[in-house]
């Protein structure tokens, strides 16, 4: 399993998930030039997808973006896998998949 690196409470919302979305080659992605950008959530190992919502784009020349959790968002503790999808003016989709895993626990 990959590396958990985030760790929040269940059903803790109103804070921000920040991104540097990189290529394969670990160079920031512009995100200048993108018509949608959503931030997608399932528990760890399977298929049902439990968030999707919109990205704000923070500095697109350097790849950041935030998702701003909601009250809805992460009502279930486990291991979540997190991704960005993003469409582009051009109409080229991209997932990007990050490394680090997101835990939500019970409490802290």
């Amino acid at each position: 399993m990959k590396k958990v690196v985030r760790e929040v409470v269940r059903n803790d919302h109103t804070y921000y998930l920040n991104f540097s979305i990189k290529d394969s080659s670990g160079d920031a992605v512009d995100l200048s030039t993108i018509t949608s950008i959503t931030y997608k959530a399932r528990l760890h190992d399977t298929t049902v997808l439990l968030i999707e919502g919109a990205c704000s784009v923070l500095v697109a020349d350097s790849g950041t973006c935030r998702y701003l959790v909601l009250d809805e968002d992460f009502d279930t503790a486990g291991i979540y896998d997190d991704e960005i999808f993003i469409v582009f003016s051009s109409g080229e989709e991209r997932t990007f998949l990050f490394d680090e895993k997101l835990k939500i626990v019970e409490d802290l």
